[in-house]
């Protein structure tokens, strides 16, 4: 069962934003998006008061699994694409 993060005007309540780096990338959202989702995050990534900032090749990927499935690309299409920002250098503290 896919499990809705949108509100009624489309707006993810995740709040989830790429962060690109010259070397990296992390998606962050929300804590409540990650709790609410049921994912548990790897190692790889981190976690400030806030935001959980999801490693790329792995835990990012589970967690955009865990809320849409298997079909979390296509899921994403439909709604409003997850925007980017690109970064120098990460600090997720």
């Amino acid at each position: 069962m896919e499990k809705n993060i949108y509100d009624n005007l489309g707006n993810r309540n995740d709040r989830a934003v790429w962060l690109f780096t010259p070397s990296h990338a992390y998606l962050k959202v929300l804590l409540s998006g990650v709790t609410y989702s049921g994912f548990k995050p790897s190692k790889y990534s981190y976690k400030n008061l806030n935001h959980y900032y999801l490693e790329e090749d792995c835990d990012a990927i589970g967690y955009l699994s865990a809320l849409h499935g298997n079909e979390w690309i296509k899921t994403l299409k439909l709604h409003k694409p997850i925007p980017e920002e690109m970064r120098e250098e990460f600090k997720p503290l």
